[in-house]
């Protein structure tokens, strides 16, 4: 019967043990010997290698889910390179979720929290975010892409584009959950999220409604908010929809109106936004609104967990000292 081979450590704890207990022995003419002893040096097992580090000047797949995931942490918008905005939204990450130094690097750590930050703020698609026409199924049928209403046809700003997109950005989703996690820092035990009172409308459900807008046919989300009256939680008080724009604006960077390109927007109260916050991606270049950044569950939301992701990613291994280790004797030099 095979055994099995002894782990690395135990090894270790072998060689170890041999050399403590190791005594000179007399050969056939009774000459003592003692064996030069060679200095051994430290090499790596498999089991050894550490985690991965993303940093400053990284890319891949990896680098671009944090580009989505960590959008409602300064306004970072969709790309492929770990750069300098990037390295500020994993700062703001670390300071105001996981309460540790900020380093600017993605670690082990950092994954670990990035992806239980999902699991803390659920999103409900089913309930809230599909659309209600009743006859699409739920995010438009991807009709008019490129096509713009009159008040545009001429200018081709995004206002007015017809397109269907297929789902709601998901920036704007992470934007978000993040909006949600700031009420409860920020506004701790006085607002709090309550419900999404808006999610994808399509042109269907604008003939039933008679809106002309297109913001909400992927590219927005409207957002309610409760205040905390004592003994219940109410939502629908101006004072607290202006708070959460406030913590919008100093922790998305989104602005107020479109006159900033690649900003998160808001509507005003003037706007009609009286009980809610709207926050959509219109502002961004079209390169940002991109068919493939948008989604319809959340599966497709959320994607594979970042720990995976960093795993598999081509950052920097950081070797873990603590982890097992062999020795490889070497022969010293003459």
């Amino acid at each position: 019967m095979n055994r099995p081979a002894p782990a690395p450590s135990k090894i270790l704890a072998d060689l170890e043990q041999y050399q403590l207990n190791w005594k000179p022995t007399s050969i056939a003419d009774h000459t003592l010997v003692v064996p030069t002893m060679r200095p051994f040096e430290r090499i790596l097992t498999p089991a050894d290698v550490g985690t991965k580090i993303l940093r400053k000047g990284d890319s891949g797949e990896a680098v671009s889910e944090l580009r989505i995931r960590l959008a409602g942490f300064g306004g970072v918008l969709p790309g492929t390179a770990f750069d300098e905005n990037l390295v500020q939204a994993v700062k703001q990450f670390e300071k105001d979720v996981m309460s540790r130094t900020e380093s600017g690097d993605v670690d082990e750590a950092f994954a670990v929290r990035l992806d239980q930050f999902a699991k803390d703020w659920p999103i409900n698609f089913e309930k809230q975010l599909k659309c209600p026409c009743g006859k699409c199924e739920g995010y438009g049928k991807g009709q008019f892409k490129g096509e713009y209403t009159a008040k545009y046809a001429k200018s081709k700003n995004e206002a007015g584009h017809k397109y269907e997109y297929p789902g709601i950005h998901r920036s704007v989703l992470w934007a978000s959950r993040a909006l949600m996690y700031y009420a409860t820092l920020d506004q701790k035990n006085k607002i709090k999220f309550n419900m999404f009172s808006s999610g994808y409308r399509c042109h269907i459900r604008n003939q039933q409604k008679g809106r002309p807008t297109t913001n909400h046919m992927g590219k927005a989300l409207d957002m309610n908010f409760s205040y905390n009256a004592g003994k219940s939680w109410v939502f629908n008080r101006l004072s607290d929809v202006e708070a959460m724009r406030e913590i919008a604006k100093n922790r998305l960077a989104a602005k107020m109106g479109w006159a900033s390109p690649n900003h998160f927007s808001m509507e005003s109260a003037a706007q009609g936004a009286k009980t809610w916050v709207h926050i959509d991606v219109r502002a961004w270049a079209e390169k940002y609104r991109a068919d493939v950044y948008f989604c319809k569950d959340t599966i497709g939301l959320d994607g594979t967990e970042m720990v995976t992701l960093l795993a598999r990613s081509n950052g920097k291994t950081r070797i873990d000292p603590n982890k097992s280790q062999i020795f490889n004797p070497k022969m010293p030099a003459e």
